[in-house]
């Protein structure tokens, strides 16, 4: 049986919620976040798993693919995996076996060069009726260490950053990216309320699964 890609699952949930990487995160609770997974479907990105376990979890980098190969060899798998196909090219690594779905930005003709912008441009073309809920879209970084909230829980991500990373720069490049190549705006609702992106119509998110 050849590869299964994004366009390939199936979700029956009314709701999709996406937990990115804004450090309002730290602000959900653990039985929260339950609740949000037990009444959508829930979508983690990139190092999620050292906090929190989602239906599933996306990444395109090949750093996270390094840290992901590494954190699973002794842990069991307990959610879908889904991967940039040009972010783990080595079929001889043992996750590269547990990868359940993949994407490819080129095929799918997908625009911008971030996870987050990838993952709705999917969802607006495979799910396309379907509301989806975002949280940790602050777009503003607390400081080069603390760029994201599991920054936290690993310094991994951070030694590959650089002298010359930005985490404000790069927040603001992805906003830009939302601005122009999200189409279907009304389909995404930002759940953190003070968020710096305005892109978005905003609502708690108990307003809209319950």
């Amino acid at each position: 049986m050849g590869k299964k890609y994004f366009g390939d699952l199936c979700i029956d949930d009314a709701h999709i919620s996406i937990f990115g990487s804004g450090n309002s995160i730290n602000d959900i609770s653990e039985k929260e976040i339950m609740e949000i997974k037990n009444k959508s479907f829930l979508i983690t990105l990139n190092y999620a798993p050292v906090k929190i376990s989602g239906h599933m979890n996306m990444w395109s980098d090949k750093h996270v693919s390094d840290w992901m190969n590494n954190y699973y060899r002794n842990k069991e798998k307990t959610t879908l995996f889904l991967a940039r196909e040009r972010s783990m090219r080595n079929e001889k690594l043992p996750l590269f076996h547990l990868v359940d779905y993949w994407f490819n930005e080129k095929s799918e003709r997908l625009k911008g060069n971030y996870t987050i912008v990838w993952l709705l441009q999917l969802l607006e073309k495979y799910f396309p009726d379907k509301k989806v809920l975002l949280f940790g879209l602050d777009m503003n970084g607390i400081s080069n260490d603390r760029a994201k909230w599991y920054d936290d829980h690993l310094d991994f991500d951070k030694l590959h950053r650089g002298k010359t990373f930005k985490i404000q720069h790069k927040l603001n490049q992805c906003a830009r990216q939302l601005d122009n190549y999200i189409r279907q705006k009304d389909k995404f609702i930002n759940c953190n309320l003070n968020s710096h992106y305005n892109g978005f119509e905003r609502k708690h998110w108990k307003e809209l699964l319950n």
